[in-house]
């Protein structure tokens, strides 16, 4: 038991530093972006932290976030280019229906929790930054449970995955690799 505190603390903690290592990349992109990175990598790392301590997450936490990450974009759209304020709003509006039909039609495979996560990501690089952040999450999941997928692959039903770490660090890859991708 201890180990496994001490392994989720000094994992919570890496994760925590490539948060900040990432923030530190884009000190000098504009206060709008700054303000986008800190806030959509905060509330990923503590949704990855959750996720992988408890594998649920508190869905107060989630809509607080997106909440935030979206007026963050909304009042930076707003005070630069009013005109695409429409177009934001309704894709944002189309994105969530999408995002929340998924998510009842894979319920049971795929937590609702991955879904909000998946929507911060994509309201802060957009979807093609999510596709790249959702191939390197699924690359990293498969490399680490590969051995378990070779050796007892019977049971990987009853194995539950906590994906939004994967997709916390494929998202910081993305903004460490791809600077102009923020959807700002």
């Amino acid at each position: 038991m201890k180990m496994n505190l001490n392994y989720k603390i000094s994992y919570s903690l890496f994760l925590l530093g490539i948060g900040i290592f990432t923030i530190l990349q884009h000190l000098n992109s504009g206060a709008g972006i700054l303000l986008l990175c800190l806030a959509s990598i905060g509330f990923l790392w503590w949704l990855s932290v959750q996720d992988n301590a408890t594998k649920t997450i508190n869905a107060y936490v989630v809509y607080a976030a997106i909440f935030i990450v979206f007026m963050i974009q909304f009042c930076y759209i707003c005070s630069y280019a009013v005109n695409t304020v429409y177009w934001y709003l309704i894709k944002n509006i189309i994105l969530i229906i999408v995002l929340k039909l998924l998510s009842k039609h894979l319920k049971g495979k795929i937590g609702e929790g991955d879904f909000d996560a998946a929507y911060i990501i994509i309201l802060c690089v957009g979807f093609e930054g999510f596709i790249y952040t959702f191939m390197i999450a699924c690359s990293l999941a498969v490399f680490k449970y590969i051995p378990l997928i070779i050796t007892d692959f019977k049971s990987l039903k009853k194995i539950s995955v906590p994906f939004i770490p994967y997709m916390y660090i494929g998202y910081l890859v993305v903004l460490l690799l791809w600077k102009e991708m923020i959807a700002i």
